[in-house]
């Protein structure tokens, strides 16, 4: 039996909400920054400015935050003028409010696809400008729409848990501080200060499978479910931990079981069948050379050799 001074304090949870405070999105921005580590006020950070809505609002909260941004720009030169308004829309700002940029003008061959070497030339240029510039890290705007296409992306190309695990708010020298929000809140958080910014009409276009995810695929399970970005998201982030949890598991298990001989693994069969998950051992093992076909083949070693040990070459 609850107390009667207790109770009125129980309230169902709906009431709850109307008890909470709506935080700004800078506090969030700043909430989760803190949490992450991402940054700290008085850093120097390189931050990838394309001119778009979520690099511009990324900017504006950085600066808010009281960051030194240095901005950084890449003209692919893929669009035309377009591209070129682009570039000179991200000067202009700039100089208006005073804020250091650079500006990369770089052709893009299609080897391997245009969006994945565009991302390639574009990462090497910001890690070169950091080491110039002394900067703490690179920033750059992927949100929570961008995670949720990225994991159904791989997996609907097959992929492990790295891959299921999508992006993290710090990578490296690249922190994500936007993964928090949705392209919602982001272009509300635009409207409401006043940022201004760019359309990128290859956006719009359905040639790229990221694209074709979020115009396709994302609309569909929103209709399903309206909160279905933000439950991936958090189901990215739990999916993380369980992640670390396994990776420290892993590796006390091979420490204790695992002999390596310079680019071979010794690896004893009864141990590893009776262990909790073997699958998950080998992948730590293995990393991304531990694909499905090979699975498949070394789990039927496994059940048909027993009291012997599995030997792993060429890593």
């Amino acid at each position: 039996m609850v107390p009667n001074r207790i109770q009125k304090w129980l309230l169902p949870l709906p009431h709850l909400k109307h008890l909470c405070r709506v935080e700004s999105m800078l506090n969030r921005f700043q909430e989760y920054a803190g949490r992450n580590q991402l940054f700290s006020p008085g850093d120097t950070l390189i931050v990838g400015l394309s001119g778009g809505c979520d690099s511009m609002v990324l900017t504006h909260l950085l600066i808010k935050s009281g960051v030194t941004v240095i901005a950084a720009h890449v003209n692919y030169h893929l669009r035309g003028e377009e591209s070129d308004a682009d570039e000179k829309f991200v000067r202009d700002w700039c100089h208006t409010n005073g804020i250091e940029y650079r500006v990369l003008h770089a052709s893009v061959e299609n080897e391997g696809g245009i969006q994945e070497t565009a991302r390639k030339a574009r990462y090497e240029w910001f890690r070169q400008l950091r080491h110039e510039l002394d900067a703490k890290a690179i920033a750059v705007a992927h949100h929570m729409n961008d995670q949720a296409e990225t994991v159904l992306h791989h997996l609907a190309r097959g992929t492990g848990l790295k891959g299921a695990m999508g992006m993290s708010a710090l990578n490296g020298d690249v922190i994500r501080p936007l993964l928090e929000f949705s392209r919602t809140e982001i272009e509300s958080e635009a409207r409401n200060a006043g940022v201004p910014f760019r359309h990128d009409s290859s956006n719009d276009k359905d040639i790229y499978t990221r694209n074709l995810i979020r115009h396709k695929v994302i609309p569909n399970l929103e209709q399903v479910n309206p909160q279905s970005v933000r439950h991936i998201s958090d189901y990215v982030n739990l999916l993380g931990q369980y992640a670390s949890a396994a990776e420290a598991w892993c590796t006390s298990w091979a420490k204790s079981h695992v002999i390596s001989e310079g680019q071979t693994l010794v690896i004893p069969i009864n141990e590893l069948i009776q262990c909790a998950a073997p699958d998950v051992i080998l992948h730590h093992l293995l990393g991304s050379e531990y694909t499905h076909s090979q699975a498949n083949e070394i789990r039927k070693l496994l059940h048909s050799t027993t009291g012997k040990h599995l030997v792993l070459g060429n890593r």
